[in-house]
Parts: C-alpha cells; structure tokens; sequence
C-alpha cells in the first residue's frame, strides 16, 4: 500500500505486516491490525478508528482516510491518497497516512 500526498508524490508505503517506511526504505512506524500507531522509536502514537478516523493520543481527530484511499485532515481538506486494494484493512492505510502524511506531534517523554 503507497501513500501520496496531494500533488501525487509517493511519500512512502506500509507491507501487508504493518510496517510503514518512507521511500528511503526507512522505518518510520508499524500499524496494528486494532488501529494502534506506533512510531519509529516504538511509541504508540494515536490511533485509527474502523471508520478510518485518525486521532492522537488525546483523541483529537487529526484526519480521516476514506474507503477509496483519499485522506483528509481534521479540516475536511484532501492531503493526499493510500493506495487500497479490497484487502486492504482501513487501519492499515489510517496508520500509514497518519506516520506519512499527518506526521504525529512528537511528545517530550
């Protein structure tokens, strides 16, 4: 599954097993099949909803992705695209857009 921002440029993908990486072939996060974001360094930042609503860790909506793989952010606009197959889980393509797109607040721990 690749993910596009809104100028169609390919940011990055995530493999069947959830793990997403930029097009540098780096690891920038994994998706659970439960919608659990977990960056790059193994912190769990936000979640994906069944609906494909993508929150942070205060349950903030920070965007959406739809069915057809177009996403938007928690103002309605359109910032890119997953590209989905049938198969595809809406967590999955959530949780990609949300480390790709979206690109989490980072938290001082």
């Amino acid at each position: 599954m690749n993910v596009y921002d809104s100028t169609g440029r390919k940011l990055g993908q995530v493999n069947e097993y959830g793990t997403a990486s930029d097009n540098d072939g780096y690891k920038v996060g994994d998706v659970g099949e439960d919608g659990t974001v977990i960056d790059g360094y193994g912190r769990k930042v936000g979640e994906v909803s069944e609906d494909g609503t993508i929150t942070d860790n205060h349950e903030e909506k920070l965007g959406k992705v739809g069915e057809d793989g177009t996403v938007t952010d928690s103002n309605d606009r359109t910032i890119g695209n997953v590209s989905m197959s049938m198969h595809d889980l809406i967590s999955m393509a959530g949780g990609a857009a949300l480390l790709l797109l979206l690109k989490p607040k980072q938290e001082l721990a």
